[in-house]
């Protein structure tokens, strides 16, 4: 599944299979045909006013495995020439953006390239968002899964990338994608990944849209820092007060002591 220059805006999603339920989810080497996705399904319903506008998808999930079909394995270019000359990668071409430092980064850096690679993919596959440098104002997500990584990367560690050219809504989902990544390591079973994941993203986009894109404040409240200040200076007062109450009392204990008290002599005893 490589985005090709030649398609038309959306023909690529023709190489996904996707549930009806679940019509954001590409599942592109059909790892998800014959599973329960009964708690996903949920999930998307749960959250389905934050998932959709206008009645259109605002998050696109594509699950892909490597298994015996090359044409939809996802590659990265060994060379320069690679990125110039295939068909498959005219499409970097279009936009500005590109340099010769991210070429040698899409080349070298496997982080790199997947981050490339959906970022041109989120265009085609949102096509109303903005074709410039500059982040656009859509809150669309794209999250790539790879499950066995890219198909030349002898590791076969699993790759998650979370993308969304708002960059207000990239702040409220910095921890989606390490989250999904520990859950691919820790061996959890695709069912349940995907149920967690919609239902975090779904979270999140709630609280994106109910706060107009700005962080909600979890810090202390001024009122409790200023009632906290106020107790701390009671406390301290009261110690000051305990303390030169007892240093006077044992002050006074001590005068006391050393007073030395004068006894009247009986004229008996001055007789002897």
């Amino acid at each position: 599944m490589r985005p090709k220059a030649s398609f038309l805006v959306a023909q690529h999603r023709h190489f996904c299979t996707r549930a009806p339920s679940l019509p954001f989810v590409c599942d592109l080497h059909e790892t998800l045909t014959g599973l329960q996705l009964k708690g996903a399904e949920e999930a998307a319903h749960r959250y389905r006013e934050s998932l959709y506008v206008r009645n259109n998808s605002a998050l696109a999930v594509i699950v892909g495995k490597l298994l015996g079909v090359p044409s939809r394995n996802i590659e990265q270019p060994w060379r320069a020439s690679d990125v110039y000359e295939k068909e498959e990668m005219a499409c970097l071409h279009t936009s500005q953006c590109l340099t010769q430092d991210m070429i040698n980064g899409f080349i070298v850096n496997s982080k790199a390239f997947l981050k490339i690679w959906v970022w041109k993919l989120y265009q085609r596959w949102f096509p109303n968002t903005s074709e410039t440098c500059q982040s656009g104002d859509t809150p669309n997500v794209m999250i790539l899964i790879l499950i066995d990584g890219i198909a030349n990367d002898a590791r076969k560690i699993p790759y998650v990338k979370v993308y969304s050219e708002n960059k207000a809504l990239s702040n409220y989902l910095k921890n989606v994608e390490i989250e999904i990544f520990n859950s691919l390591v820790q061996n959890w079973e695709m069912p349940r990944v995907l149920e967690h994941l919609i239902d975090d993203l779904g979270y999140y986009m709630r609280e994106f849209n109910l706060h107009g894109g700005e962080h909600k404040d979890h810090s202390v409240p001024e009122w409790a820092r200023q009632l906290f200040i106020l107790c701390a200076a009671l406390v301290v007062f009261a110690l000051i007060i305990e303390w030169y109450v007892v240093r006077r009392k044992l002050a006074i204990k001590k005068s006391a002591s050393g007073i030395k008290i004068t006894v009247g002599k009986s004229k008996t005893h001055m007789m002897f």
